[in-house]
């Protein structure tokens, strides 16, 4: 992670490939439920915890983290709200 961080500093091109290379590798699929989403939260605790340290672009990759996240919980409750 802090690789990645270091990345995504380097320009704002570099920030959106690292952000799209964060969701595709690590980001929630089947699996994560059988795994109790342990790399999410992982991942999520990491950014938080450089958030809080002051890191900007922690910052802005866990805006984005936390908008694939949240975007995937109100589908699942879309969804869930159709088939009732």
């Amino acid at each position: 992670m802090d690789l990645l961080l270091e990345y995504c500093i380097k320009s704002e091109a570099f920030l959106k490939c690292g952000c799209s290379w964060l969701e595709n590798n690590y980001g929630i699929d089947v699996e994560s439920a059988n795994f109790d989403y342990y790399t999410e939260v992982v991942i999520s605790k990491y950014l938080a915890s450089a958030i809080e340290n002051g890191n900007q672009i922690a910052m802005i990759v866990g805006l984005k983290w936390l908008h694939i996240r949240w975007a995937l919980t109100f589908n699942q409750l879309k969804w869930a709200e159709t088939i009732q």
